[in-house]
């Protein structure tokens, strides 16, 4: 298969981002770094301290990013950082006032004042009209589908005139693919910090090999579905995870890493022949079943709502990605993770409103269905961040700094939005 065919079929996903990356080269009188999850946990062996990220040989200016918010691109140990994070108190911004000028989406965009992001969400989830009946009564507009659909008429890839029927199946399907939100209760020695710090190193590796979002996804998908069935021992969930995100690798991408790729960056912890395992154990214990609706589809459907407003949906991205690695969000659909994000984002945009077409574009979801995501989002945003390799993936400006504006924004309001959402809890401070 040839370089064009690859090219043509990763048109959809890249024509969601400005520009690629450019590849990290190494120098010859330095070896490649290692990378390993669970330093603490399973006594790998110790990372060499390595030096910072290298341009490219054509000669491309590496993306500055304040050194208070990415220290390096990879840090030394995962458990630090978490304990790190915990440990900032709450009135502490993390990000220095003369770096707050970085914050910026688009020359195009204006980005709102800090005041206004609370109560625009405010505005958006609790004015009394919005919870007018009329406003979440959905059924089924074909005048909506065909405008949605009407720019992809002329392509037969998007299979327009069968949108509607498959968009219905993943409905249905993404209902027997839930992750069961107590999958950790039946483990006896992986807890909800193991699983972080090895979700946290996934999420590395996939952007360190530069795949496909849908294959992060799936990756968590399988993982968690297997910590449902089978326990799994502290010494082999490193394993078991870089086995998830090869399975979902050969599921989803034209030219997945080879093993050794994935025993390279695992330090050493484990065999190919363990790697391959651990695939027939983990693919045996699922049936099989890799047929999970990626939210990405969901999202490029309800983006074509918001008109493909590339800002909006890169920091809809990001906020779909946490829903993802959080555990949160155990046994949520992903669709409804996919609306919620593209809700939160279109009203830290100062675009907010969720109109018929949107409730269409998603599947049904009215506001009344997003209140409970929305406020598990807004709780994971406004507590420490554990997630460090996603958030320094969307401080680059491929992603248009996305979760720079996120983070700044909710740190300068936090305590308006904790008034606004969470009144329980301001009222006991």
């Amino acid at each position: 298969m040839g370089p064009k065919t690859r090219n043509h079929s990763r048109t959809v996903a890249d024509r969601e981002n400005v520009g690629l990356l450019p590849s990290k080269q190494v120098e010859n009188d330095e070896k490649p770094r290692k990378r390993h999850a669970l330093r603490d946990l399973s006594n790998v062996h110790k990372r060499p301290q390595g030096a910072k990220d290298r341009v490219s040989a054509e000669g491309s200016k590496q993306s500055r990013v304040p050194k208070e918010v990415v220290q390096e691109s990879i840090p030394m140990s995962r458990s630090e950082s978490i304990s790190t994070a915990r440990s900032t108190p709450a009135s502490e911004s993390f990000l220095p006032e003369e770096d707050l000028r970085d914050v910026i989406i688009a020359d195009s965009v204006t980005t709102p004042t800090k005041e206004y992001i609370a109560k625009v969400m405010a505005k958006t989830l609790c004015t009394t009209s919005l919870h007018s009946t009329e406003l979440y009564e959905y059924g089924k507009d074909d005048s909506i589908s065909e405008t949605l659909d009407a720019q992809d008429a002329q392509d037969p890839m998007m299979v327009a005139e069968y949108v509607d029927e498959i968009f219905d199946y993943l409905y249905e399907l993404e209902k027997t693919t839930l992750t069961d939100p107590q999958c950790l209760t039946f483990q006896t020695e992986v807890n909800q910090d193991m699983r972080n710090i090895l979700v946290d190193w996934l999420v590395e590796v996939h952007t360190s090999f530069r795949l496909m979002p849908e294959t992060l996804y799936l990756a968590l998908n399988i993982f968690d579905r297997f910590l449902t069935l089978k326990q799994v021992k502290i010494d082999r969930l490193q394993l078991i995870g870089a086995t998830c995100l090869f399975i979902a690798a050969k599921y989803e991408e034209i030219f997945p890493p080879v093993a050794e790729a994935f025993v390279f960056v695992g330090d050493g912890v484990f065999r190919p022949e363990d790697l391959h395992e651990a695939e027939i154990l983990i693919l045996n214990c699922l049936d099989y079943s890799m047929s999970y609706p990626n939210p990405m589809n969901f999202l490029r459907r309800i983006s074509k709502a918001d008109s493909s407003h590339m800002e909006t949906r890169t920091i809809a991205k990001y906020l779909l990605e946490l829903t993802a690695v959080s555990d949160k969000f155990h046994g949520i659909e992903p669709s409804l993770c996919a609306a919620t994000a593209m809700f939160l984002s279109k009203c830290m945009l100062s675009r907010w409103g969720w109109d018929d077409k949107f409730i269409a574009a998603s599947g049904g979801y009215s506001l009344i269905d997003l209140e409970r995501p929305v406020r598990l989002l807004l709780e994971l945003l406004l507590g420490p961040r554990i997630y460090e390799s996603s958030f320094k993936k969307y401080c680059n400006k491929r992603y248009f700094k996305a979760a720079l504006l996120v983070h700044a924004m909710f740190e300068s309001e936090k305590n308006m939005i904790y008034e606004t959402f969470f009144p329980e809890y301001h009222n006991t401070q």
